[in-house]
């Protein structure tokens, strides 16, 4: 097994959803989530399994979920194997032998999985790099304990409270069964609103939760999920299975959000029906003149429920359903399942749990740090020194800690600052090394992401100064070295994340008689990319065959060349935006728009348009933020975004 010393960075898990496809190398393991018979042990094990890295070793965790597919559909076929579910799998660069020895554990507790034996291409739906912080509501805790020991996590990763206790440091309450009243549970009101609070309930505690009303204020109800509340648990009938999954509101308002089988939350396997076939409340109803709320997923709802008829303005009845509380971007998110415990051994209480944990594992990217640029070398030589740097911030507005160390011997300037430099020791050439960098709120939060990092010899030049320079609509790139020895020239490779890179230039090495010498190269990347930030780095060639890589510099781009380019006006909008193309010579284009998880909402080509200047009509879209993409001949030119109110 190779040395592995990666560069980790604590950040927000979930960090991120990424949507972007990756290279697997061989040796990764997939967590099979998708076992035709589902069970305890390949169902729910893998959440501790997934836990344990997060948690105790810092490994970053892949999630793939195929697009659009069906119910129970595939995710990605390896080995002439369908992975369905929600597939976790464990980068190889991280698999060392200790690793591997948790692997081998949580495999004889139940686990499936397997190391791929080839590349593999993936479209990665999330990058968990932090773990859920759960608080179980006091009443009937032993409910929600069972999900945790089903899934092997330890007492340690939740705590127990009254919902009245709740602050800023608490992230997801989980409540299976109450009677709140405004007394006892009013601070969920604002928990909720102003700190970004996640809710899962169950049982009839959901309708009473939803419809509580402040004795002190009736503006202030608790519907969180639906516009005016929801029938009392005794005032309707319960469920009739079997039910339908992944709910169309097209059928009953015409609203746009509609559940789907490639949903995080909904990432499970079979049927779920007789998990939530118990207690005083097993389906969730809309009052009379109220209905669930635009914002609403229904993944599993009762379309012949007798107290709601079909395409009822209230309806559906719904089963386990989530969304943002009261349908703002700045709330944090609320789930609720029916039935009085939804535990077991039986395949749909695995289905019911599995969500409970995807809905964890979700959520906690909305207060976890978010990273946005770490500044590591792709190669490091003994003795040299490298600034390491990174920008994080907190969704919530806490102080950062950060906390760099590193598997190989070496030394930082200031291992508790977010710009430090390190000086590693021992290092041999074509080894894999990382550095870790923890990056902790004052509520304990903490997140990481991880930077592959390979020794290599003593470089033949000495790179004094790497730059990237915005000049109008182009990019200058300058270079000066001093020392060249064995040098054969030079590669300029671009990025549009920081990650993944590709080839612009090659330069020749200057043939002249000065020890410095100075190298400029112009990337007309701004036209061809439309982005806000862009990243350069040099790979730099000896005659002998063998390169080293330099540090990645990044350029953020002037806001002054998109707006000359298309202006999208008003922004923030409520209901429409208006469209101005300024420079645009073509006249075969399309637009889209994309929401904030990478999904295409709504598209339209030049012959659906006025050409230049146009009006798109945004009313149905949720509150939050967009991305509208001008896309020339199959490439996209501009991406600008816009805030739908």
């Amino acid at each position: 097994m190779k040395r592995i010393l990666v560069f980790v960075i604590s950040i927000l898990i979930l960090s991120r959803v990424n949507g972007q496809t990756e290279i697997f190398a061989p040796g990764s393991y997939i967590i099979n989530m998708g076992s035709p018979t589902q069970t305890i042990e390949n169902g729910l094990k893998p959440y501790g399994l997934v836990y344990e890295l997060l948690k105790n070793y810092h490994v970053p965790i892949k999630w793939i979920i195929g697009s659009s597919k069906v119910k129970d559909g595939k995710d990605f076929t390896y080995a002439s194997v369908d992975y369905k579910g929600g597939t976790f799998i464990i980068p190889y660069e991280f698999i060392t032998p200790s690793i591997s020895a948790r692997i081998n554990a949580w495999s004889a507790s139940g686990v499936i999985g397997i190391y791929t034996k080839s590349a593999l291409a993936l479209n990665v739906s999330q990058t968990l790099t932090s773990v859920p912080k759960w608080t179980l509501n006091l009443v009937n805790v032993s409910i929600s304990k069972s999900f945790f020991v089903d899934a092997g996590i330890p007492s340690s990763a939740y705590s127990t409270a009254n919902p009245s206790t709740l602050s800023a440091c608490n992230d997801i309450f989980v409540m299976p069964h109450a009677d709140p009243t405004w007394a006892t549970h009013g601070n969920l009101y604002n928990w909720n609103r102003n700190n970004l609070g996640s809710i899962w309930a169950g049982c009839h505690s959901v309708s009473a939760l939803e419809n509580l009303v402040n004795p002190l204020n009736p503006s202030e109800q608790m519907n969180f999920l639906s516009t005016k509340g929801l029938m009392p648990h005794n005032s309707h009938n319960d469920g009739s299975a079997p039910f339908r999954y992944f709910f169309n509101r097209k059928n009953y308002n015409g609203g746009t959000i509609s559940s789907r089988p490639d949903d995080q939350v909904f990432q499970m396997i079979g049927s779920e029906d007789v998990a939530h076939t118990n207690g005083s409340e097993q389906v969730y109803i809309p009052n009379i003149g109220s209905s669930w709320r635009n914002s609403t997923h229904i993944g599993c709802y009762d379309s012949i429920q007798s107290n709601v008829t079909a395409n009822a303005s209230n309806g559906p009845a719904a089963v386990t359903l989530y969304g943002r509380g009261f349908g703002l971007n700045t709330s944090g998110f609320v789930m609720y399942q029916g039935g009085h415990d939804i535990q077991g051994t039986n395949e749909a209480n695995i289905a019911a749990v599995r969500q409970f944990f995807n809905f964890s594992l979700m959520v906690m990217r909305e207060k976890t740090p978010t990273v946005n640029m770490m500044n590591v070398p792709s190669q490091i030589q003994e003795g040299t020194t490298y600034h390491v740097s990174i920008e994080a911030n907190s969704p919530t507005n806490a102080t950062l800690y950060y906390q760099w160390s590193a598997s190989c011997p070496g030394n930082f300037a200031d291992p508790n600052s977010a710009n430090t430099t390190f000086t590693p020791n021992n290092i041999n050439k074509n080894i894999s090394y990382t550095i870790t960098c923890v990056i902790t709120d004052a509520c304990s939060r903490y997140s990481f992401e991880s930077k592959l990092m390979t020794g290599m010899a003593i470089l033949p030049v000495n790179l004094i100064n790497f730059t990237a320079t915005q000049i109008d609509k182009r990019v200058q790139i300058n270079w000066t070295t001093a020392d060249e020895d064995n040098l054969s020239g030079f590669e300029i490779f671009r990025s549009e994340n920081g990650n993944d890179f590709e080839m612009v230039s090659e330069i020749k090495v200057k043939t002249s008689s000065n020890n410095i010498k100075y190298y400029e190269q112009v990337d007309d990347a701004i036209l061809k990319l439309g982005l806000p930030i862009i990243y350069y780095k040099l790979k730099i060639l000896n005659n002998d065959g063998s390169f080293q890589w330099s540090s990645t510099v990044k350029l953020n781009i002037s806001k002054n060349y998109f707006e000359s380019d298309v202006l999208i006006f008003p922004n923030p909008c409520t209901d429409y935006i208006n469209v101005e193309l300024k420079e645009l010579s073509e006249t075969n284009f399309k637009i889209e728009i994309i929401d904030a998880y990478g999904k295409i909402v709504m598209a339209f080509s030049n012959q659906m348009l006025n050409f230049k200047t146009f009006k798109i009509d945004v009313n149905e879209l949720e509150t939050g933020i967009y991305f509208l993409n001008l896309e020339v001949e199959g490439e996209v030119k501009l991406s600008n975004k816009f805030v739908k109110r």
